[in-house]
């Protein structure tokens, strides 16, 4: 009986300090720090834009508190979807000045229910209107500059804003010529789902741009654009 008590003698202490090393291990773990990352968007001329700003960040926490600066050019408020009470689910609608173009910025801060709080920045790119010239009255024009579907060179087939590439599933051969294909539907208007295997009804005055050319033209291995061709919906 002795040799059991002195054995439960040691064996207690062991146990008591192997309790208070563990607690103090877990207190002292610290809890996750909110971190927001900077936000890239665009938007056009006079219209809005939706900023989830949440999508890159890590350790929004389910309460706190979001907070936004103002922009030089516009206007930003924030969206909290009917849930005043959690911020993981807010967002935030930026408003450009009227007929601003060109590049605006705010902060926004996310802090959790400590005061722990995290701050980045929301650039946004307000891009012109399309600048496509409206042609239904006048199609077809005498010179494809006169379009403005391409900015730049045209050999380098760079797209305004508004007009939008696009591939076929199936390519068609062409002789070995590569294919650019682009479309441009005017401002406010908008293609319509007809059905399933149907093609697109298009708004009249839309465009499709298919441009043919050559790679590695010798005697200097250039790229060679051979043709456009414009299709227009009346």
């Amino acid at each position: 009986m002795k040799i059991r008590l002195h054995l439960f003698c040691y064996i207690l202490p062991f146990l008591l300090f192997s309790s208070l090393f563990s607690c103090g291990r877990e207190d002292d773990i610290s809890p996750l720090l909110v971190e927001a990352k900077p936000d890239i968007v665009s938007t056009a001329q006079n219209t809005s834009v939706f900023v989830e700003v949440f999508a890159n960040d890590r350790n929004v926490p389910d309460n706190g508190v979001l907070t936004i600066t103002a922009p030089a050019n516009g206007i930003a408020i924030i969206e909290n979807n009917n849930t005043s009470t959690l911020i993981n689910d807010d967002t935030i609608i930026f408003t450009p000045s009227a007929n601003f173009t060109g590049v605006d910025s705010f902060q926004y801060t996310i802090c959790d229910d400590s005061g722990i709080c995290s701050t980045a920045e929301v650039k946004v790119s307000v891009n012109s209107l399309s600048i496509v010239n409206n042609i239904v009255e006048d199609f077809p024009l005498n010179l494809l500059s006169e379009y403005n579907l391409f900015e730049g060179d045209l050999k380098d087939l760079s797209p305004t804003y508004g007009v939008v590439p696009y591939n076929l599933i199936s390519p068609l051969f062409s002789d070995y010529a590569k294919k650019e294909r682009f479309i441009w539907i005017p401002n406010n208007k908008k293609a319509s789902y007809v059905a399933d295997h149907k093609s697109l009804e298009f708004p009249n005055g839309a465009l499709l741009i298919k441009n043919f050319y050559y790679n590695n033209v010798l005697p200097n291995n250039q790229q060679q654009l051979l043709e456009t061709r414009l299709m227009f919906k009346t």
